[in-house]
């Protein structure tokens, strides 16, 4: 989810910091990409926007786990669930 809304996906998991540089780095590219006005100029936005979303898409759950962590969370386990309600559960049968 990350990859596909980043600002979004930031926003929900409450990465504040994060999600206001890639909102900011979105306008100005948008705003790079009006004033030149040509097709070089947008295929280069494009790439760089698409840089963007990949890299929240790969480092995203990092940067979650690293703020869940800042509050006071503590990571007891990784394990496959569907939901994190699911997990919560098989984490409270141990």
């Amino acid at each position: 989810m990350g990859f596909l809304f980043p600002a979004i996906w930031l926003l929900i998991k409450k990465l504040w910091w994060q999600a206001l540089l890639v909102i900011a780095s979105v306008i100005l590219l948008t705003v790079i990409e009006m004033f030149f006005d040509n097709p070089e100029t947008s295929v280069m936005v494009l790439l760089l926007e698409f840089g963007v979303y990949i890299f929240v898409g790969v480092n995203g759950n990092e940067w979650s786990g690293i703020n869940l962590q800042a509050h006071g969370f503590e990571l007891l386990e990784t394990l496959q669930a569907e939901t994190p309600q699911a997990a919560i559960v098989k984490i409270a049968k141990e």
